[in-house]
C-alpha cells in the first residue's frame, strides 16, 4: 500500500522526540512519515479534508486525555467528513460509538494499524460511518449549542416572574 502519514501539531520538543524515535525504530518508515509539528487552527481544515483517514490518538495513559477532556479534533474530524480512527476511550465514547467511527486500544499501534486498514479496505463501511458521523455532529455547532443555551436560560427566567 502506498500511504503517506502526516502528524500535525505538537511541540519542538515534540516533533524532534519522534522524529529521532522513527529514525532509529521506524527507518522503513522515515521517507513516508511527514512529522510538521504545530500548525495554526486556520491550516488545520486543509490538512483534514486531504486525509483519507483521520486518526484521534488519545492516550489513556493520563486520565486528563481520556476522561477528562471533550475531544475538539474529534468534532473537527467530523465535521470534515473523513473516516475516523479513535482511541477508546471514555471521553470519545461520550461523542461517538461504533456507529461513526473505528476505535482502538489506546497506546496500541498494532490495533490502530488494523482499525485503519479496516477503513482503507472496506470504503463502503468507511462512507457509512462517515454518513452517521456527520449526521451527529450537524447539531453540534456553536450556533447550535449558542441556541440550546438561550432556551435553557429563557425557560428558567419564565420560572423566576
Amino acid at each position: 500500500m502506498n500511504t503517506e502519514i502526516l502528524f500535525v501539531g505538537g511541540t519542538k520538543k515534540d516533533v524532534a522526540e519522534f522524529s529521532a524515535f522513527v529514525e532509529k525504530e521506524l527507518p522503513e518508515f522515515k521517507d513516508r512519515l511527514k512529522i510538521l509539528g504545530y500548525k495554526r487552527h486556520e491550516e488545520i481544515p486543509h490538512f483534514l479534508c486531504a486525509a483519507d483517514v483521520i486518526v484521534v490518538p488519545t492516550s489513556a495513559k493520563e486520565s486528563i486525555g481520556s476522561h477528562e477532556t471533550s475531544p475538539l479534533k474529534l468534532f473537527e474530524g467530523m465535521a470534515a467528513r473523513r473516516p475516523l480512527v479513535v482511541s477508546d476511550t471514555p471521553s470519545a465514547r461520550e461523542v461517538v460509538s461504533d456507529n461513526e467511527v473505528i476505535f482502538f486500544r489506546p497506546d496500541d499501534a498494532k490495533d490502530l494499524a488494523l482499525a485503519i486498514s479496516q477503513l482503507l479496505d472496506n470504503p463502503a463501511k468507511a462512507s457509512e460511518k462517515v454518513k452517521n458521523a456527520w449526521e451527529k455532529v450537524r447539531g453540534m455547532s456553536w450556533d447550535s449549542r449558542a441556541r440550546k443555551i438561550l432556551v435553557f436560560l429563557n425557560n428558567q427566567l419564565r420560572h423566576c416572574q
